[in-house]
């Protein structure tokens, strides 16, 4: 029997570092993380294989698939003393790095359930569903693009953002200073144009609590033309994080939730030499970050760079962002560990080689 789902926990691993190929890079690294005793939540992976399978046998799931989902659900539900609720209510599977309401929901059991938790009617959110469609959401109408179409939609975070900056100073006594990033920015014009509502609601909220939370706003780099023109932007943009994964995808031509079916045949073929999702592509998507980190700090010298996404916990990548002059990488809680230890490795070798 082929194993699909391999479960992780404080007590065991059933993976390890070397699976990233079959696991994912955050499943292999979590499976290491709990080899090296460090405290991970029970949980599981599903097999990258599956989606091969998936492909390959007409868009059906393995027979054996479910039993082994069902068991590791057990499982966690054993080791942290709760249950999942009423499974049959929930979709099985979603789709990488979201769920299965990451898009919008397509299915009827996906609408009744989103309409629930909504409180609205299922009709009516199916047609709101239908009016919204988009053939390629990941290059639709996401990002600042909401923003630009709804402002008060950037109205409204920024003031979550504000607000939230001075109830957690007042609890912990210390001043909070924000960060506030616009996304999938194409360049400058775009971020010119959003900005003066995130300085609005910022005098607004000091206004109306007498406290003046201190801030900066950059954005995410994330589009090959906005690293083109990340001289113009870092006149506007107080800093840059570059959002790999999208990087990636856009550099690239990629989507990352449908490319399981073939970036293995790439990657032994020799046609890639990894997985990039999982390491940063340094001859492509590299380049871009160099270009825009190199045209960004000429515009605004001193303007701070870092890397967010699945790239900000891979010792590989992390190696080239020192190489790259960044300053930090983002990366998920159970990352950090690993990340910490490759970066301190990647700056000692780089200062190795200097006095070398």
């Amino acid at each position: 029997m082929t194993k699909w789902v391999y479960s992780v926990s404080a007590e065991r691993a059933e993976g390890r570092a070397e699976m990233r190929n079959l696991l994912g890079g955050k499943g292999a690294n979590l499976h290491e993380m709990a080899s090296l005793g460090l405290p991970v939540p029970p949980g599981f992976t599903i097999t990258t294989e599956v989606c091969t399978c998936f492909y390959a046998n007409g868009k059906t799931y393995p027979p054996d698939l479910a039993a082994q989902v069902d068991a590791a659900v057990a499982e966690v539900e054993r080791l942290t003393g709760r249950g999942f609720g009423v499974r049959a209510a929930y979709p099985r599977h979603g789709k990488r790095g979201g769920g299965p309401c990451r898009f919008l929901p397509k299915t009827d059991e996906e609408i009744e359930v989103v309409a629930k938790d909504l409180g609205v009617g299922a009709d009516k959110l199916r047609r709101r569903a239908a009016e919204l469609h988009e053939f390629n959401p990941m290059l639709g109408f996401r990002g600042i693009r909401l923003a630009v179409r709804y402002p008060e939609i950037a109205e409204m975070q920024a003031r979550a953002i504000f607000e939230g900056a001075v109830e957690a100073g007042r609890k912990t006594g210390t001043p909070v200073t924000a960060e506030i990033m616009l996304p999938v920015i194409f360049g400058r014009p775009e971020f010119d144009l959003v900005k003066p509502i995130i300085v609005s609601t910022a005098e607004a909220v000091a206004k109306e609590t007498g406290v003046t939370v201190p801030y900066i706003v950059g954005t995410m780099i994330e589009l090959p033309r906005a690293a083109l023109r990340a001289g113009e932007i870092a006149e506007s943009a107080e800093f840059f994080s570059f959002g790999t994964n999208d990087l990636t995808q856009t550099t690239l031509g990629i989507s990352r939730d449908d490319a399981a079916s073939f970036l293995g045949i790439y990657t032994a073929k020799g046609l890639l030499p990894a997985d990039p999702f999982v390491t940063i592509d340094t001859e492509g998507v590299g380049e871009l970050v160099k270009i825009a980190a190199e045209r960004g700090r000429k515009a605004r010298p001193g303007l701070h760079l870092g890397i967010c996404g699945e790239h900000g916990g891979d010792p590989a990548s992390i190696a080239f962002c020192e190489t790259a002059h960044l300053d930090y990488v983002s990366c998920s809680p159970f990352r950090i560990p690993i990340a910490r230890l490759a970066a301190a490795q990647a700056a000692l070798g780089r200062k190795a080689h200097s006095t070398a």
